[in-house]
Parts: C-alpha cells; structure tokens; sequence
C-alpha cells in the first residue's frame, strides 16, 4: 500500500506540526523526552510522523483527526497507532509507554510517497531479543521490516 502526498497534504502536515509544537511548549512538555534530538530532528520526525497519520487517513477515506498531545489515550486512527521514518533502513519503534494490545502499523517515506510495510501488535515487539537503545536515552524495541506482518493480514476490525 502506499499514498504519494500531494502540496495540500503537505501544507496541511506542516500546520498540524506547528500546532503541536505550539501545544507542547505552552504545556511545558519536553520534546527530547525519547532522546536528545534537535528543533531540526523534531521537526523532520514530527511532519514524517504526522505525514503518515495523514497518509493513513486518506486511503482509508477518512477524516485526519490530527492527534495532538493525546499520549496513546486515543489511537492515532481510533484503533491503531501509525508509525513511520525517512530512515532506509528503519524499523518500527514500540516504546515503554506504547500499550502493548494495539496494532502499529509501519511507513516508510520516500521522496513524497508513504509506503505502508507492514504491522504488528505492541506486545509482539516487546521482547528481550528486540530491545532497542541506540541513544543511550531509553530503552525501546525495534523490529524490522522483515519481522512485520504483511499489510494484507492487517486484521479485519482494521482500516485498510
């Protein structure tokens, strides 16, 4: 599966990054809470983040709620969480505080195409074999892209 973003999309990503942002500093939350990163680095993380969720969005012809500072109350589709990295050789990120029954779906970018890998479930993720704590900052697990279910298997009760 994948989504080539559009100038729209983008433009709509870079407000919803901006409100975020703005959220988070009048809340007094620490942006390098996972690990020391630059304004730079955040900023690329978020839009490829946020980018995703937006990706998602559209081709399951759905609205984009824009998630923000909702802290995996809410599912970033209200029923999975999206993630994605630029990265060529990234894998999906499952961290400490991400609930371990929810599905992650995982994205790639690429030029301006999201491609949409594959998925797993939080607690497939969080195993010893897999931990992941390349910064030094906190532990994760990390799983590759051959280590993911085929999007094709994404369960039914699932966007697609």
């Amino acid at each position: 599966m994948k989504y080539a973003m559009n100038d729209d999309d983008w433009a709509e990503v870079e407000r919803a990054v901006r409100l975020r942002i703005e959220e988070s500093s009048q809340q007094g939350l620490n942006h390098a809470s996972t690990y020391e990163r630059s304004m730079d680095e955040r900023l690329e993380q978020e839009r490829v983040g946020a980018g995703a969720e937006l990706a998602w969005a559209r081709l399951n012809e759905r609205l984009w709620h824009n998630p923000i500072n909702e802290f995996h109350q809410v599912p970033d589709d209200g029923m999975n969480e999206i993630r994605a990295t630029s990265h060529p050789r990234g894998g999906l990120i499952i961290r400490d505080n991400d609930p371990s029954d929810r599905v992650y779906i995982f994205a790639q970018l690429i030029g301006n195409v999201f491609f949409f890998i594959g998925w797993a479930y939080g607690h497939e993720a969080k195993r010893d074999e897999n931990v992941f704590n390349p910064n030094g900052w906190r532990q994760s697990w990390r799983l590759g892209k051959h280590q993911l279910h085929p999007m094709k298997t994404l369960p039914a009760s699932q966007p697609r």
